[in-house]
Order: structure tokens, then sequence, then C-alpha cells
């Protein structure tokens, strides 16, 4: 959930900067469109970055105080990339929502990052809500891991996909729209 936080607040900052600095920026040679996937890419490899430094400190962590768990290092690294599709597919719709509606960019980020962990797998028990509702969230569908030899990729291999579809539709959306600045 930290990760997913960076992530949006990293992502957002690409929005604070269209009402700054933009315009000049591409008054130069650089294009709308690199601009946000350049921004967007930076954002990705931070957030994958965080995930194997942590899962990578929580699995020697785990190596050195826990007796009878051998090679639980990698398992717990693939156990927290394996996060990411998930984070991915939220900033997807994040990029979108930047492309099309820059206002309301800020206020839907953080309502769609509430309502994935409200609704997903932290506090979808406690809340007592109908079945179908935990699977609304991309947080309930990563592969639960250790152990990593029944690790289902479809979900991974979906939620990615979606990501890509989404993050391509705003950089084209927001090609198309007109630039705020302030």
């Amino acid at each position: 959930l930290f990760i997913l936080a960076y992530g949006v607040s990293a992502l957002l900052r690409v929005r604070s900067e269209e009402d700054r600095a933009l315009e000049p920026l591409l008054s130069t040679k650089l294009g709308r469109t690199k601009w946000l996937a350049t921004n967007a890419l930076f954002v990705l490899a931070g957030i994958f970055t965080i995930a194997a430094a942590a899962g990578l400190a929580t699995g020697l962590t785990a190596q050195l105080l826990l007796d009878g768990f051998d090679d639980i290092v990698w398992q717990v690294i693939i156990g927290v990339v394996l996060q990411l599709p998930a984070i991915a597919l939220l900033l997807g719709i994040i990029v979108l929502v930047f492309g099309l509606l820059p206002r309301a960019t800020n206020f839907i980020a953080w309502t769609v990052v509430s309502l994935s962990i409200v609704i997903g797998p932290l506090f979808y028990s406690l809340l007592n809500l109908p079945e179908g509702f935990g699977n609304i969230s991309p947080l309930a569908h990563t592969p639960v891991v250790p152990p990593t030899d029944n690790i289902e990729l479809q979900p991974v291999i979906v939620m990615i996909s979606v990501a890509l579809v989404l993050m391509i539709s705003g950089a084209l959306a927001f090609r198309q729209r007109d630039i705020t600045t302030k």
C-alpha cells in the first residue's frame, strides 16, 4: 500500500507540472506523448525498485530471524513484485483520467485508490461486503506468495495488459486535449 501511495503521488506530480512548467517544455522538440510516457515509466521504474528493495529487505530479515525457512528471500521478493501489476493497473486508470479529465485527476486518483483498498483484500471481509465486491479491486487478484510453486500468471498478465491499454489510451487522450496552465 505504501508503494501504491508513492506511485500515485509521483504520478500526480505530472498533473501539477502541467499547471506550472509544461508549456515551455512542449515548445521544444519534446512531444506530449513522450513527456507523459517518460514520466509514467519513471514512476513504474521507481515502484519496481522500491518493491524489489522492500522484498529483499523483508526476505533477508525473515531468512536471518526464522529458522527452517531456506530460500525464502526469492519467494518474498517475487511476492512483493507480483503486487506491481495491480498497482500498474491503478496507475493506468490515473493516466487515463489525466488524459481525459485533468482537473479531476487528483480527486479521482485518490478515490480509486481508496476504494481499491477498502473494497480490496484488506477490508473486504471486515466490512461484510457481498462476495463479488472483493473482485472489483485489482489488489484482490494478485497471487499469494510464498510459496512460489503455484503462481497463477493469468491475472498478472491480464492486469499488465489492461494497465498498458489504459496508459496508452490516457496518452492518446492527453495528446488531443488542451493544456491547462495557470
